[in-house]
């Protein structure tokens, strides 16, 4: 199930540890390099604008 970050953060108290931080950070940057690459621009990156599933991958 997919969900925005705003949704994840819903009821959560405690901040994300660091390592998860970068992790979610690091694939945020490689799919708007990618996007950038694809001659794409993203006006609008926000936390509601971002998805996050269980995926892994």
């Amino acid at each position: 199930m997919e969900r925005t970050a705003r949704e994840a953060r819903k009821g959560r108290l405690e901040p994300l540890p660091a390592d998860l931080v970068r992790k979610i950070a690091l694939a945020m940057l490689r799919a708007l390099i990618e996007a950038h690459d694809a001659g794409l621009v993203h006006r609008d990156v926000k936390p509601g604008n971002i998805m996050l599933s269980a995926d892994d991958g």
